[in-house]
C-alpha cells in the first residue's frame, strides 16, 4: 500500500528543478523561468547545499553586471541562503510544509530522501493543492490577496528598480505612464532577460520601458476556488477592485491564508 508521503508528492507533484554548484548562473535562471521561482535549492552532486536567492541577487546585480555571464553559483555567497529542504517521508505534515514556506516567505522547498534530492515542490503547486482539498465556492480573492504594492514610473532605470525589488522583495512592480497603468515588470522576465546577453548586459542603461509586460489581472471578487488564472501563471495576479488595481495575489498568500484556515478548522499545529 502507497504511504502517507508517497501519496501526497503524487498530488502534489515534484519539480525536476534545481541549480548546481559549478555551472553559471545565468543557466540556472534560464532553467527556472518557466516556474517563476525565486528560490530554488543548490545542488552539489545530488546533495542540497543552499537555496539562491534572486531577491539578494537582485540586490547584488549593479555590483557585478561586469561579469554576469561568466558568474559561476558557487561564486557569490551573498545571493545563497541555507538550505530550506523537507524530508519526503514528512510530506503528508502540511502543517510543517505551510510553516517553512510562508515563515520565510520562499518560492520553493526541496524535498531530499535520506540527504538526496528528490525534487523541488512550488509553494504555487501545493497552493493549488490546498484550495481544491479545502477551499469552497465562498472564498473570494479578497480575502486573500495583499494590499502591499510597489509603484514606479516607466522611466525608472534598471539599476533602480533591482533595488526597490530586493529592498521589498517583492516579484513584481506596478509602472505607470503619467497617470495611466503601462503594465508590470518583475523580477523573473529581469533576469531572464539579462540571462540572454553572451557579454556584459547594459544595466545602467536600461530602463523600466524595456522590461514591462501586460499584468495578468483578476477581480477581487473572483473566488479562489476558480483557480484557472493560479494554475497558468506562477507569477502574482494584479488584483482589482472595483476596476481599480488594489494589490497582488501570489501563491504565498494563498498559503498564508490556507494556514490560517487550517489552524481554525482543524486545530492544525504550525
Amino acid at each position: 500500500m502507497e504511504d502517507m508521503a508517497e501519496s501526497t508528492i503524487r498530488m502534489l507533484g515534484l519539480e525536476d528543478v534545481s541549480c548546481r554548484v559549478n555551472e553559471r548562473i545565468v543557466d540556472c535562471i534560464s532553467r527556472v523561468y518557466d516556474y517563476s521561482l525565486l528560490h530554488v535549492p543548490l545542488l552539489e552532486e545530488n546533495r542540497v547545499v543552499g537555496l539562491i536567492d534572486f531577491y539578494r541577487l537582485a540586490g547584488i546585480l549593479s555590483l557585478v553586471k561586469d561579469r554576469l555571464p561568466s558568474i559561476l553559483c558557487r561564486d557569490i555567497s551573498s545571493f545563497i541562503s541555507s538550505p530550506l529542504m523537507m524530508e519526503y517521508s514528512k510530506l503528508d505534515d502540511i502543517g510543517l510544509l505551510l510553516s517553512m514556506l510562508t515563515s520565510r516567505k520562499y518560492t520553493s522547498i526541496g524535498i531530499v530522501d535520506n540527504e538526496e534530492f528528490r525534487g523541488t515542490l512550488t509553494a504555487s503547486s501545493l497552493a493549488r493543492y490546498l484550495v481544491d482539498m479545502h477551499v469552497k465556492d465562498k472564498v473570494s480573492v479578497r480575502e486573500v490577496y495583499s494590499r502591499r504594492i510597489g509603484i514606479i514610473s516607466n522611466s525608472f532605470m534598471l539599476t533602480d528598480i533591482l533595488r526597490i525589488i530586493a529592498r521589498r522583495r517583492q516579484p513584481c512592480l506596478i509602472v505607470f505612464d503619467g497617470f495611466d497603468v503601462a503594465g508590470v515588470v518583475c523580477l523573473s522576465d529581469i533576469l531572464y532577460l539579462l540571462a540572454q546577453f553572451e557579454t556584459k548586459p547594459p544595466i545602467d542603461k536600461m530602463y523600466a520601458d524595456e522590461f514591462i509586460k501586460e499584468p495578468v489581472v483578476v477581480d477581487a471578487e473572483t473566488k479562489l476556488n476558480e483557480y484557472e488564472n493560479l494554475r497558468k501563471y506562477n507569477e502574482p495576479l494584479i488584483v482589482l477592485d472595483d476596476g481599480e488595481i488594489s494589490g497582488m495575489l501570489s501563491a504565498l498568500e494563498v498559503l498564508e491564508y490556507m494556514q490560517k484556515l487550517l489552524q481554525n478548522r482543524y486545530g492544525l499545529r504550525i
